[in-house]
C-alpha cells in the first residue's frame, strides 16, 4: 500500500476509535455543514472530522499533562490575525477550513491530472467499515453513516494527492551551502550558584575563577589527547567537576540560534576535528568550550536540504489553496454554527 493509500488509514483515523457521550444531535445531519459556492458538506461528514479531531485533541493534551481533564475546550487562546477565542472555537474554525480546502482541492483535482485511485478509494472503504462497526452507537449518535465516514477519507487524501502535480515547477534543489548544518561538541558551565536560601544568584569572582581554571584544564587534557570525541571529553569534564561542566553536542545551521552567537562565532574558525584555543564566556552567563566534530555534517546537511525543499513545497501548495479560497464562497449552516464543542462531551481517542 502507497503511502498516499496509508495516510487514508492513518490520518484522521488517529481518531479512528471513538469514545464519547454528548446530548443526541438537534441538527438534521443530512443538511449541509459547510458549504464551497454550490458544493457541500453535510452535517453527518462535518460533525464526524470535528468529533475525532476533539477526541485526538484531547486524548493528546492530556497524554501530556497540559490539562486535568475537566477545563480545557473553555481556555482562551490567540489567532494568527491576533483575535482572541476559546480553544472550542478555534477548533471548529480550523475543521471548517480544511473541509472546505478539501473541497476545493477535489474540484480541481482533474486540472492538474489528478483523479482518485482505486487503491485509496479501497484503503477509505475498508478502514469506514471498520470504524463504524467499532463505534456504531456512537456514530448513530452523531448522524454519521459508513458511506460519509468513507467519503470524509477520501477527502482526506487529496492534499497528499496533489501535492506533488500542484507544484511541478517548484525548484526543490537545495545546495550544500543553503542548507549547511555544522556538527560541534560544547562543553559549558552556568556561572550561577545556590544561596543559603536556595536561590539562584551569580557567581562570586572566587567561584568564576575556579569554574574558568577548570575549563582550562580541560581544554589542556583535551588538546593533549590521541583521540578526542563527545564520550571522552565527558569523560574527562566528569572527572574535573561532574556537578558543574555539562558536555553536549548539537548540529547548527547559519540560522538557528541554540548556541550562544560568541560559540558559534568561535566555532566558524575551526577545522574539523579541532578545539577552540580559549574559554569562551557568553553574554548569558556560561563559560564555554566547542570542539568541531564536522564543519559539514553530511546526514544533518542532507535532512536540512529535505526539510527546505519540503517547504518550498508546502508554501506553494497553500498559495494556491489559499488563492482558491479566497476566490470562493465558503458559508457554514445553522447547524454547524450551533454546534457546540466542550469539557463535558469527554470524546477520545483509544486505542484499538
Amino acid at each position: 500500500m502507497n503511502r498516499t493509500a496509508m495516510a487514508v488509514i492513518c490520518g484522521i483515523l488517529a481518531a479512528g476509535l471513538l469514545t464519547g457521550c454528548s446530548s443526541k444531535n438537534e441538527y438534521d445531519s443530512t443538511q449541509p455543514a459547510v458549504t464551497v459556492d454550490d458544493e457541500s458538506i453535510s452535517m453527518g461528514e462535518a460533525v464526524f472530522y470535528l468529533r475525532a479531531q476533539q477526541a485526538e485533541t484531547q486524548t493528546m493534551m492530556e497524554n501530556y499533562g497540559f490539562v486535568d481533564g475537566n477545563s480545557f475546550w473553555g481556555q482562551t487562546t490567540t489567532d494568527e490575525e491576533g483575535n482572541e477565542m476559546t480553544y472550542a472555537q478555534q477548533l471548529k474554525n480550523s475543521v471548517r477550513d480544511e473541509l472546505a480546502e478539501y473541497l476545493l482541492l477535489r474540484r480541481h483535482a482533474a486540472d492538474y491530472g489528478v483523479e482518485m485511485t482505486a487503491e485509496v478509494s479501497e484503503a477509505a472503504a475498508e478502514a469506514a467499515k471498520t470504524v463504524y462497526e467499532s463505534n456504531t452507537d456512537v456514530l448513530e449518535e452523531i448522524g454519521t453513516t459508513e458511506e460519509e465516514i468513507q467519503d470524509v477519507m477520501e477527502l482526506y487524501a487529496y492534499p497528499q494527492l496533489m501535492i506533488d502535480a500542484m507544484t511541478a515547477d517548484v525548484d526543490l534543489e537545495v545546495s550544500d551551502e543553503e542548507a549547511a548544518q555544522s556538527r560541534v561538541v560544547y562543553v559549558r558551565t552556568r556561572l550561577k550558584e545556590t544561596d543559603e536560601s536556595g536561590n539562584q544568584v551569580d557567581a562570586s569572582d572566587e567561584t568564576k575563577e575556579t569554574y574558568k581554571a577548570n575549563l582550562e584544564q580541560l581544554l589542556s587534557e583535551i588538546k593533549e589527547a590521541d583521540t578526542v570525541d563527545e564520550d571522552s571529553i565527558r569523560e574527562k569534564a566528569k572527572a574535573i567537576d561532574e556537578e558543574n561542566i555539562m558536555v553536549g553536542s548539537t548540529s547548527y545551521g547559519k540560522d538557528d540560534s541554540y548556541l550562544p552567537a560568541e560559540v558559534t562565532e568561535a566555532a566558524g574558525e575551526l577545522e574539523d576535528g579541532e578545539t577552540y584555543d580559549g574559554v569562551i564566556e557568553t553574554e548569558d552567563g556560561f563559560y564555554y568550550l566547542v570542539h568541531m566534530v564536522s564543519v559539514l555534517d553530511r546526514d544533518a546537511t542532507d535532512m536540512k536540504k529535505r526539510s527546505i525543499a519540503s517547504q518550498r513545497q508546502q508554501e506553494a501548495f497553500e498559495a494556491i489553496v489559499d488563492g482558491w479560497k479566497e476566490e470562493a464562497e465558503i458559508s457554514t449552516g445553522e447547524g454547524w454554527e450551533a454546534l457546540t464543542v466542550s469539557d463535558s462531551e469527554q470524546w477520545r481517542a483509544t486505542a484499538s
